[in-house]
């Protein structure tokens, strides 16, 4: 995704006619032709971001879970009638 993010304009571009799910096929078959060294950058960056989504993920179902318990009648505190 990211190296797509980086090559999509210069190749719109060079293509200004090209449809965009052509640009994308196009993407795609540059990606699997680089070799391991052009990918490398991108997929460290990528691996660096996953890691920062999962543990925000984690922490943001941690609070759903607080705030469905805190909604439950069960944790509700009685009022006095």
């Amino acid at each position: 995704l990211m190296y797509a993010q980086k090559k999509r304009k210069s190749l719109q571009k060079e293509h200004p006619t090209m449809s965009n799910a052509d640009i994308s096929r196009l993407l795609g078959e540059i990606w699997h032709k680089a070799d391991e060294d052009e990918k490398k950058p991108f997929l460290e960056r990528e691996e660096k971001e996953r890691k920062v989504y999962r543990a925000k993920m984690e922490s943001w179902k941690a609070d759903q879970k607080v705030a469905a318990a805190m909604a439950t009648p069960a944790s509700r505190p009685k009022a006095n009638a």
